[in-house]
């Protein structure tokens, strides 16, 4: 269906008589993003927040990008304890590197001065496990920080593909950071 410059008045006036005229000038007002970072900004907007209305959709978003997570990955105490440092976490706020007896755990920091929320995963790696199994333990973990960000956030019942893709984001995160680390 094709719409006219004869048809554009009325539809707008349609589009404001249902309570999204702040949808209009928002669309009228886009501009292209500066870079590959913006625009994947962008994109996870979209994916999140489809069928929202704009308004709605942008505080959800931007109260996710503002509290946006660090994430860490470590393989090795001594490592955790590097990254603690950096991160600037006093000594005596440091936990035990994983919980007894857990192959992996998730440490969260809240409210830190440089990089607000912090999630640091600390896995045990052997030879036994294999890349698949530590990539099961990842993608547990990920789980785990979605819903640390899913609480924080407010969100009781997040669609199921918003679900699905924060989940894979967060694990392809860390999953490459485990890659990196090798």
């Amino acid at each position: 269906m094709r719409i006219s410059l004869v048809d554009w008045p009325r539809l707008e006036s349609a589009v404001i008589a249902a309570g999204h005229g702040d949808d209009i000038e928002w669309a009228e007002n886009l501009k292209p993003p500066a870079n590959a970072d913006e625009f994947a900004a962008e994109i996870i907007f979209v994916i999140c927040n489809s069928g929202m209305k704009h308004t709605v959709a942008r505080g959800i978003y931007d109260r996710v990008m503002l509290e946006a997570q660090y994430i860490g990955l470590c393989v090795n105490e001594r490592q955790f304890h590097r990254e603690l440092l950096k991160l600037k976490i006093k000594p005596r706020e440091w936990p035990k590197f994983t919980n007894i007896n857990a192959l992996a755990t998730t440490h969260f920091f809240e409210n830190h001065k440089e990089h607000g929320r912090i999630a640091v995963v600390c896995i045990t790696t052997s030879r036994s496990k294999t890349t698949e199994q530590i990539y099961a333990l990842l993608v547990h973990e990920a789980v785990h920080i979605w819903q640390s960000e899913r609480d924080f956030i407010g969100e009781d019942k997040p669609g199921h593909e918003t679900e699905a893709y924060a989940i894979q984001n967060i694990a392809q995160a860390l999953m490459v950071a485990f890659r990196d680390l090798r």
